[in-house]
């Protein structure tokens, strides 16, 4: 019986977990596989200064945001499907937002030598108005060896406490 398909639906699902078949739409071979970690070892450096810099205030980070869940197109916007269509499949590095409420407050992207690419170029620029026009600010950190706490505060801090609490 172990082989054999049961039917889908509520008993047949119960019925495959004690008999170890499996319910006639399963799909055995999906495609997929659990990546190894979600940040780079530059990024993952990077965010560890970067809850430094923010200790003590209440606020998260959060880490390669979807820009679909940062910005949103306005109801009757020319030509929204296509604004809709330039977010989808974009992120960025690091958002930090409020504890309380996660309203988004800084966006940052670590920009490494990719940024260079004429391609990565527009899509950076593209990025950049997008937030500006959404009244998000986004911070852009060269990648680099090291990072110093100060310098993030610096860069980071002003946009964080200038938010209403």
């Amino acid at each position: 019986m172990p082989n054999e398909k049961v039917k889908s639906g509520c008993l047949g699902q119960i019925l495959a977990l004690f008999v170890g078949a499996k319910p006639a739409h399963f799909e055995p071979e999906l495609p997929f596989a659990r990546v190894s970690t979600l940040l780079s070892p530059a990024e993952r450096s990077f965010v560890g200064v970067l809850e430094r810099a923010l200790a003590g205030r209440p606020v998260i980070v959060a880490i390669k945001v979807r820009l679909g869940d940062l910005v949103k197109v306005e109801q009757g916007a020319k030509n929204r499907q296509g604004a809709v269509n330039k977010v989808t499949g974009k992120h960025v590095d690091f958002v930090t937002c409020r504890a309380d409420t996660t309203e988004p407050l800084v966006a940052i992207e670590l920009d490494d030598k990719s940024h260079a690419r004429a391609g990565r170029v527009e899509r950076d620029r593209f990025l950049d108005a997008c937030l500006a026009a959404a009244g998000v600010p986004l911070v852009r950190v060269p990648a680099a060896r090291g990072y110093s706490v100060s310098e993030l505060q610096a860069a980071i801090v002003t946009h964080v406490e200038r938010s209403p609490q």
